[in-house]
C-alpha cells in the first residue's frame, strides 16, 4: 500500500517538474482575467481621451459662434439703416442655429464620456470571479445601451463597444462564469441600466446648459425692432441662406473682391437661394468668409439678404 502511495507521489512530482519546465498546456491557454479587464479599462480611457479632444474643439467652435451672435446683435442695435439691421439679424440667426446643432453634439459627447467613466468605475470593483455576475453582466447591458444611444452619431464608438463586449464575454466564458449568470435578474439589470443611462444624459444636459446658452434665447435677443422701411432697397435681389453644420476646420481664403464676385455669380446662378456651407466647400473658403462677402454685397446694394431657411 505504501509503495502505491510513493508511486503516485513520484508521478505527481515528475508531472509537477515537467509542467514547471515546459508549462502546462491548459494553464498557458487560460487567459488572465485581471489583465483582460485592465485591457478593457485602457481601451475605454483611450476613447475618453479622444472625446476630450473632440469636446474641446466643439466647445471652442460654440464659443466662436456665440460671440458672432452677440456681435451681430450689437451691430443690429447700433445701425440706423433697416437693410443693415436685417442683415445683422439674419446672420445672427444663422449663427444661433449652428449653436443649437453643436449644443446637441456636445451633449452626446459628454454623455458618452460620463457613461465610459461609470463603466470604468464598475470594472475597477471586480476583485475576483465571484464578482462577475454582479458586475460584468450589467456592464455588457450598459455598453449595449450606450451604443444604441450614440452609434448613429459616433459609428466608430459602436464598433469599439462591440469589441469590448466580446472581450467581456470571453472573460466570462473562459472562467466558466458565463454559466453562473442568473438570467432571472435580467429585468432588474435592464432597469438599472436604463436608470444609469438616463442619469448620464441628465448630467450631460445640465453641464451643457450651464456652459452654452439656449439657442432660443439667443434668437429672441435678435428679434427685429419695428422701424420705417427703407423703400430704396426694394428692388435689390433677395438672397435666402441656409445653415448646415460642417466639419470644424478652417479653409484658405481668397482675395475679398474675387470672393464677392464669385459669391454674386453663384447667387445669380441659383436664382437667389444659396446654402452657405455648400458654397464654402465649393469655393474652398471658410463659412465666415462667405457671410462677410454676403454682408459686403448687401452693403454695396448688390443684394438683399432675406430670412435664412433651415435645411
Amino acid at each position: 500500500m505504501s509503495d502505491l502511495v510513493i508511486s503516485r507521489e513520484e508521478k505527481k512530482g515528475i508531472l509537477g517538474w515537467f509542467r514547471g519546465l515546459f508549462g502546462n498546456y491548459h494553464e498557458t491557454k487560460k487567459p488572465d482575467w485581471e489583465e483582460m479587464i485592465q485591457d478593457i479599462i485602457v481601451k475605454l480611457k483611450n476613447e475618453q481621451d479622444r472625446f476630450d479632444e473632440l469636446e474641446y474643439r466643439t466647445k471652442k467652435r460654440i464659443d466662436e459662434l456665440f460671440n458672432k451672435v452677440v456681435d451681430n446683435f450689437k451691430l443690429m442695435e447700433t445701425t440706423s439703416r433697416e437693410d443693415e439691421r436685417k442683415t445683422y439679424q439674419n446672420l445672427g440667426k444663422v449663427y444661433a442655429e449652428e449653436v443649437y446643432e453643436l449644443r446637441s453634439f456636445l451633449k452626446a459627447i459628454r454623455f458618452t464620456k460620463i457613461s465610459f467613466e461609470r463603466v470604468i468605475q464598475r470594472l475597477q470593483t471586480v476583485k475576483d470571479i465571484h464578482d462577475f455576475q454582479s458586475v460584468l453582466g450589467p456592464i455588457t447591458n450598459m455598453l449595449s445601451g450606450v451604443k444604441a444611444e450614440v452609434s448613429a452619431i459616433f459609428p466608430k464608438v459602436g464598433d469599439t463597444l462591440d469589441e469590448i463586449n466580446r472581450m467581456i464575454t470571453e472573460i466570462m466564458v473562459t472562467t466558466s462564469s458565463g454559466n453562473q449568470y442568473n438570467v432571472s435578474h435580467s429585468f432588474q439589470v435592464n432597469e438599472e441600466v436604463d436608470k444609469v443611462i438616463k442619469e448620464a444624459w441628465q448630467q450631460a444636459e445640465k453641464s451643457v446648459d450651464a456652459d452654452v446658452p439656449e439657442p432660443e434665447k439667443l434668437k429672441a435677443t435678435l428679434a427685429p425692432t419695428t422701424r420705417p422701411k427703407d423703400q430704396s432697397n426694394q428692388s435689390m435681389p433677395q438672397v435666402h441662406t441656409s445653415a448646415v453644420s460642417v466639419p470644424l476646420q478652417l479653409r484658405p481664403s481668397i482675395p475679398t473682391e474675387e470672393l464677392e464676385k464669385a459669391v454674386l455669380e453663384e447667387i445669380k446662378k441659383s436664382g437667389g437661394r444659396i446654402v452657405v456651407s455648400e458654397l464654402s466647400i465649393k469655393l474652398g473658403v471658410d463659412k465666415d468668409k462667405i457671410y462677410e462677402a454676403l454682408y459686403n454685397l448687401s452693403k454695396k446694394g448688390k443684394i438683399k439678404i432675406a430670412s435664412p431657411v433651415k435645411s
